[in-house]
């Protein structure tokens, strides 16, 4: 089982980041494990090399993203795998292209989703029929609730949960 024998096994021998997790996203394949520390970074680990009983030392964590100076508040993979998605306390939405090989690092940014006022506490991705690749829905300390078009980074809505609440 993953947690119980490998990725625990793994990160309790110290090979992992040993700052706080503060986000984590496992790739729709079930193939990469990406988690944030509290001081912005980034890591991946390839998980398809993880014995059950003991972590390889070639699969330790490397930095995907690691140069952030916010702290990730949350972590999601397209629903396609093209993308890995970060939001941050100050924010921003990042879309990055995750890699061919992502052990050595995600270098293409795709788009900035930006538009919230307050920091960003989640993320999740919507499908339909018409769109499988997904929209991205954010949640925020402004009380809003915005849909982004990843592609291009365009806030398409935006719900005043604030306003919404208050009619109530």
């Amino acid at each position: 089982m993953f947690f119980n024998g490998g990725l625990l096994n793994y990160c309790g021998s110290n090979r992992c980041s040993e700052k706080r997790v503060t986000a984590v996203a496992i790739s729709n394949d079930g193939q990469y494990v990406c988690f944030a520390d509290k001081f912005g970074v980034v890591w991946v680990v390839d998980l398809r090399e993880l014995d059950e009983s003991q972590a390889s030392a070639n699969n330790k964590a490397a930095p995907l993203l690691a140069h952030y100076c916010s702290i990730i508040t949350s972590l999601e993979f397209s629903p396609d795998g093209q993308f890995v998605v970060s939001a941050d306390r100050d924010f921003k939405i990042r879309v990055t292209v995750f890699p061919k090989k992502p052990l050595d690092g995600a270098h293409e940014i795709q788009s900035f989703c930006l538009g919230h006022t307050e920091f960003v506490s989640c993320l999740a991705f919507i499908c339909t029929l018409e769109y499988p690749q997904g929209f991205l829905v954010s949640g925020s300390g402004d009380s809003t609730v915005r849909l982004w078009d990843i592609t291009s980074g365009s806030l398409l809505d935006t719900c005043e949960v604030g306003v919404k609440v208050s009619h109530l």
